[in-house]
């Protein structure tokens, strides 16, 4: 096997080669989900298996073909993307058995969204040009992707919301953004948009919070921290919005930053329901303080009164005692004693 990788004949007799001698030892050509074998070096596919044919509708034909990549599968904008993750997957065994979601192009020109794994083909192929096996499936559900790949689905998964919800990933190696459906919707930005930076997605930030979200994404990277920070966005739209995000810094097997990925909640409703509870709760304090005022007030002016009838109620009832007798005396001592008990509440 190692003689015909080695030997000089055209890129056809290799992948013949190729898939006769190896992939046998993966999967069969009838194997459930979509299966690829690319060459790293120009992503020149070697083999493709029938659910490839199926969904992508390339066939035997097309792998034969000298010029058949993976870069037909892809828009130009996610190829810096698929390059990151065949080489974080090269370092880093643990990250094969996660995705990322791609939009891939079919050879009508269908556009639809699949989960993909990669990992090298054999160990015995490490003093060749590398190989990697592509493992995808189509998602075919009717709704938007919520994430993009397997690190933002867990912190989909953590913060999960139905609406007002998306999750980004910062690619370290060219500076690109891509966005799941929710922060188009966030953002209020086309979705036919798919060139997006740092500097770009920046942009949206409240001039008065630029400074102190710029901080606190250095301090996280620096720290290998998770960024959970609030701020406020001005939408394409001109509407100004409320915003938590959660992020986190994923490496690769030796430590070097390869993702940004994270996660944004729109919460303005809720924080202007916060808002109004908390100025109803003022205003309630406010009454409240009033009443107290004026229950003082009242008590205060109460007093003389109150003083007066117990002081004349007593001395009627000394100076008269003899007069008043039966109901006229009980009149009177219940008149003074009610009176007293008024002047104790205030």
């Amino acid at each position: 096997m190692e003689d015909k990788l080695n030997s000089p004949d055209n890129d056809i007799s290799k992948a013949k080669s190729f898939t006769d001698d190896t992939y046998a030892r993966y999967t069969p050509k009838s194997s459930p989900g979509l299966v690829a074998i690319i060459r790293q070096s120009d992503w020149k596919i070697l083999f493709v298996n029938s659910s490839f044919t199926h969904y992508l509708e390339y066939n035997d034909e097309d792998v034969s073909a000298s010029r058949f990549s993976f870069t037909d599968l892809l828009e130009p904008y996610q190829h810096d993307r698929l390059s990151n993750q065949l080489e974080r997957n090269t370092d880093n065994i643990a990250s094969r058995s996660q995705y990322l979601i791609y939009p891939l192009k079919s050879k009508s020109g269908k556009i639809a969204n699949y989960y993909l794994y990669a990992s090298p083909v054999t160990e015995e192929l490490k003093e060749q040009d590398p190989y990697f096996y592509m493992l995808m499936f189509p998602d075919l559900s009717k709704w938007g992707m919520p994430f993009t790949s397997f690190d933002s689905k867990e912190l989909f998964l953590e913060q999960f919301d139905s609406e007002d919800f998306g999750t980004f990933e910062r690619n370290f190696n060219a500076d690109k953004v891509f966005w799941s459906a929710g922060l188009y919707r966030i953002f209020e930005v086309d979705e036919q948009l798919k060139e997006i930076d740092t500097k770009y997605s920046m942009s949206f930030v409240h001039p008065e919070d630029l400074a102190i979200v710029k901080d606190n994404v250095k301090a996280a990277l620096k720290s290998n921290t998770d960024l959970n920070i609030e701020l406020r966005i001005i939408t394409a739209t001109k509407k100004t919005k409320v915003i938590h995000c959660l992020a986190r810094l994923v490496k690769d097997g030796s430590g070097h930053p390869r993702l940004f990925t994270g996660s944004l909640r729109d919460v303005t409703d809720q924080r202007q329901i916060e808002a109004d509870l908390k100025n109803k709760v003022e205003e309630l304090n406010h009454s409240n303080k009033e009443l107290e005022e004026f229950a003082y007030v009242a008590s205060h002016d109460l007093q003389e009164p109150l003083r007066k009838i117990t002081t004349f109620g007593d001395r009627l009832l000394e100076k008269y005692k003899h007069v008043l007798t039966g109901d006229g005396a009980m009149y009177l001592s219940r008149m003074s004693a009610s009176a007293e008990n008024m002047r104790n509440l205030g």
